[in-house]
């Protein structure tokens, strides 16, 4: 890739970036196919207004010639013949490889019948012409968060490509041979440079040797090298002599990993390979000449040693001696002397591999090992030589030379600690844990005395904390939650860090679940502790997921799956606790992924519906006003309750666009009744607010929007909001509240007296109306007894200038208890269910009262 088109390419995603950042689906360049004059001119305005970019065209041709021109996120099909329709349709699925823009069909209520077509042409959504302008509305904002993922998408897809194009370039363009092969010698990968040094044109080509009629392995150093590579896992500066495509000896140094899969069984070698024929040439001649090696003995960059086995004397060149700190006079000539520098752990290792070599086992000696320095520091030394035997075959001497490999050790094992470790945190990453939870889980299967647990951990709401804070600040958050949890375990281990606000712990050999779940409270304990970042206090807690090898567990990824899924149960009971994995667990997960799937279509496929439930005045009898309630429709499972879905939506994201969609619908549906009925032209609607819409940056321009489009009078819409949203973040809700009043909108707290909050911060919140919990209802008696809580909240309201409305009234004796403690409003079984809307129109014909 040239370097104009490069940046080109960065230049894009930097923009994508940006747009995504803004998370405002505005700007989409929007394309309307077909359609007369007039719809046109209904349809552009409204585009227009809501930020589109919109080009018009009239005949397949011209679609063609515009989506080769611009990168359409939105095309409009508006054609009154249901084929030239689809034609468009497949025209632009075509173009966008079926799947990368969004497409929303307008048609005559005739063409309906034709909509399988159009479906199976890749419409996403479809506009009844005559067209209501608010229902176009609403369309078009579930539609431009649909076009936002998919641009989304499309940049994460570039991202990825843009990494393996460079991973791709520097495995094309390295300098050092690279290369997989099975156990037997068969290459399985290799680059370009591998093949340079053995003489092929391409891997294809060494690929194709066959190794029963002479490979390029040779046969007993490579048995030394597999059996020390599967003892120790890795290899590293392993020497031998390779034989190229066209006879030559190739000397080359070789370092490798070994790749097991689940079962501990090897699948293949990674390495990589340093052609050293120039080096090794170069030692071979020291060992020929006496006279060569006495010069280069003065001026080589190695350090240098010649040893005397028959008198056991040893002569080490200056440099030798410099490479330890030691000048020529401080370092005695003698092998004693070197092998008492060498560190305690190596010199064995280094004495058999000598004894090896002049046993003529070896063509060549090699050994890499720490010696201790002057200044009291450990230095890799990699020491080589060769032996210098007679006649007889009897080793007479030895010479050879040593590097400083230090600097080369720790480069790689910074590479494979980056590899294996998190670079905000340190801790180990998903890779490493799951290597070590394999030879874990291995271990325990063979022995009944060992067990294992798994701890999966995610912190509440840390989206949220992220976008009030700050990544930068949400970072340091990260790190001190990653230091309390490595302080809360035992020595010897595992914490890592799996992904974002995501981690695991993996205790080994503990005694029984008893000690993971002791470990998992103590977590707890330490994050209640406030975290001090950016001059204030912040406070986190955290849903655990536990499993256990006691349930037999065959693959350490079906134990990491059954902890996140027991994790994802905590969250189900509450937050900041932690659930232990049972089997029902995975069963519901499976259920929870159906209903998500379901739930992503039911907006667009129009199955989700709005029930009413009456709000009474308690001083009159007379109906007020409704809480808007949804329910979903769907087509083989019939109605389903909020209880099965909200929470779901709550924690994908969907509740948003669902949330918008009752906000809007409800409030169309009161300005009908209002304007269709005159005794209830001050009927009003309570709309709740989920915790993730008040945490959204934009929402009271949406709100806004919904108010223009629907034409309501702001004062008739009542959003319930519960304490707890409101007092996770009361900074940030204060000034949410405060916006949404400057909009003349009314507020209720919901659910009150179940949350946290205090007086005076409910005093600050600018609110109209109080919503007593329905489990203080529930626990009043008919003879007046538990009432004291619903009496204090009724006297705050009055005291705060708050109507109070009691939820869940089931009994005449609830209401009468009510009545006499002076409470304002009801609403509840009593009066009524829920309500379709036809069923809520034929109760206002009748004028109720109660």
């Amino acid at each position: 890739m040239d370097a104009v088109a490069s940046g080109a390419k960065r230049g894009a995603t930097d923009d994508m970036r940006r747009w995504l950042a803004s998370r405002k689906p505005l700007g989409l360049l929007t394309l309307i196919a077909g359609g007369n004059v007039a719809d046109r001119g209904q349809i552009r305005p409204i585009l227009t207004a809501r930020g589109h970019q919109v080009t018009e065209c009239d005949t397949l041709s011209e679609v063609v010639e515009k989506l080769n021109a611009e990168p359409f996120q939105l095309i409009v099909v508006d054609w009154a013949d249901p084929e030239p329709a689809t034609e468009v349709c497949k025209q632009v699925r075509k173009h966008f490889q079926g799947q990368d823009a969004v497409i929303l069909a307008v048609c005559p209520a005739e063409m309906v019948h034709s909509s399988d077509k159009l479906i199976d042409a890749g419409v996403n959504d479809f506009v009844i012409r005559p067209m209501d302008s608010n229902l176009l509305s609403a369309r078009l904002g579930f539609l431009e968060q649909w076009a936002h993922n998919l641009m989304e998408r499309v940049w994460a897809e570039e991202a990825l490509r843009e990494s393996e194009e460079e991973f791709r370039d520097l495995f094309e363009s390295s300098p050092i041979g690279i290369y997989q092969s099975t156990p037997e010698g068969r290459i399985l990968m290799a680059n370009p440079q591998m093949a340079r040094m053995l003489g092929y044109r391409s891997f294809e080509e060494m690929a194709a040797v066959d190794l029963e009629e002479g490979g390029f392995w040779p046969s007993y150093p490579r048995e030394r090298f597999k059996m020390q590579l599967e003892r120790d896992g890795e290899i590293r500066g392993f020497e031998a002599a390779w034989t190229c495509r066209d006879g030559r000896t190739l000397f080359v140094r070789e370092s490798a990993r070994v790749v097991r899969d689940g079962t501990g069984n090897v699948i293949y070698y990674t390495g990589a390979v340093e052609d050293i024929t120039d080096q090794r040439v170069a030692e071979e001649a020291l060992v020929e000449s006496e006279q060569r090696y006495a010069l280069a003995m003065n001026g080589a960059k190695d350090g240098l040693w010649e040893w005397d086995l028959i008198s056991d004397t040893m002569h080490l060149s200056p440099r030798w001696k410099q490479m330890l700190g030691y000048e020529e006079e401080e370092f005695p000539d003698a092998p004693g002397s070197w092998f008492d520098l060498v560190h305690s752990e190596d010199v064995d290792a280094l004495r058999a591999e000598l004894a090896t070599h002049l046993d003529g086992l070896t063509p060549h000696f090699e050994h890499e090992h720490r010696m201790q320095h002057q200044d009291g520091t450990w230095r890799w030394m990699l020491s080589r030589g060769v032996a210098v035997r007679g006649k007889d075959g009897i080793p007479r001497r030895m010479a050879g030379s040593q590097s400083d490999t230090t600097e080369r050790r720790r480069a790689e094992e910074e590479l494979l600690h980056h590899a294996l470790h998190d670079r905000l945190t340190g801790l180990p990453n998903r890779a490493l844990l799951m290597d070590r939870l394999r030879r874990a889980t291995a271990l325990a299967n063979r022995r009944q005395d060992y067990t294992v647990g798994v701890i999966f951990l995610d912190l509440d709401r840390f989206k949220l904390i992220n976008e009030s804070l700050g990544h930068e600040l949400g970072e340091k958050i990260l790190v001190q939650v990653a230091q309390r949890l490595e302080s809360c375990m035992p020595q010897g281990d595992t914490v890592a860090r799996v992904g974002g606000d995501k981690f695991a712990l993996l205790l080994e050999g503990i005694e029984s679940m008893d000690e993971a779940r002791a470990t998992a409270d103590a977590i707890q304990v330490q994050l209640t502790q406030a975290i001090w970042v950016g001059g204030s206090d912040v406070f986190v807690t955290a849903s655990m997921g536990i499993a256990c090898s006691t349930q037999g567990y065959d693959r350490a990824a079906d134990m990491m799956r059954d902890a996140e899924v027991a994790m994802y149960k905590a969250k189900t009971k509450g937050r900041a606790c932690h659930a232990i994995f049972d089997p029902s667990m995975r069963e519901r997960a499976v259920a929870w992924m159906q209903i998500e799937s379901y739930l992503r279509h039911a907006v667009q496929r129009e199955e989700l519906r709005l029930y009413y439930q009456p709000i009474v005045s308690l001083a009159t009898g007379n109906i007020v006003g409704f809480e808007a309630l949804v329910r979903w429709q769907h087509p083989e499972m019939g109605l389903i309750s909020p209880s099965k879905f909200v929470h779901i939506a709550e924690e994908t994201g969907l509740i948003v666009p669902i949330g918008m969609w009752v906000l809007r619908e409800a409030c169309l549906q009161l300005q009908r009744w209002r304007q269709t009925f005159s005794d209830y032209a001050n009927l009003t609607i309570n709309v709740n607010l989920s915790g993730r819409q008040f945490s959204q940056q934009n929402l009271v321009k949406q709100i806004e929007q919904v108010l223009k489009e629907t034409d309501i009078d702001p004062g008739a819409l009542r959003l319930e909001i519960t304490e707890s949203v409101l007092m996770e973040d009361r900074n940030t809700a204060l000034k949410a509240l405060r916006q949404l009043k400057e909009l003349n909108v009314k507020l209720s707290i919901d659910d009150f007296g179940t949350g946290y909050s205090s007086f005076s911060h409910l005093e600050l919140f600018p609110v109209d109306s109080l919503k007593i919990d329905r489990s203080f209802i529930n626990r009043m008696g008919v003879n007046g007894e538990n009432t004291e809580i619903v009496d204090t909240i009724v006297n705050l309201g009055r005291t705060l200038g708050l109507t109070v409305v009691a939820e869940g009234v089931e009994t005449e004796g609830q209401l009468n208890q009510l009545r006499t403690s002076s409470c304002e409003l009801a609403q509840g079984y009593l009066f009524s269910k829920p309500m379709k809307r036809q069923d809520v129109e034929a109760i206002l014909l009748r004028n109720p009262q109660w």
